[in-house]
């Protein structure tokens, strides 16, 4: 009985998995088509006004911010659980909130 009931319990973590690892691959390939309209129109931009290079540079700065802070969520997001689960920097938040 216990096995069955793990067995199930494995196959539902699995089929999970698996709709997370397909949510992830759409993201990607949005985030792909996203990041190619952006150059292209970067480069469109660049050849109206004769300044491709700046522009390029704005829209690279600009994913390179906007990967940086997404690489940070998970940091944050654990700091923010070590802090809350420290009595000492719980107690020190509250006060200087």
């Amino acid at each position: 009985m216990l096995e069955l009931r793990l067995s199930q319990i494995v196959v539902q973590i699995a089929e999970e998995a698996e709709s997370l690892r397909a949510s992830l691959d759409k993201y990607n390939l949005r985030h792909q088509k996203r990041m190619r309209e952006a150059n292209e129109r970067a480069e469109l931009l660049g050849r109206a006004n004769g300044d491709f290079a700046h522009v390029l540079r704005i829209f690279h700065e600009e994913a390179q911010a906007l990967h940086s802070v997404r690489a940070s969520a998970p940091e944050l997001e654990n700091a923010s659980a070590i802090g809350e689960a420290n009595p000492f920097f719980n107690k020190w938040s509250k006060e200087n909130a």
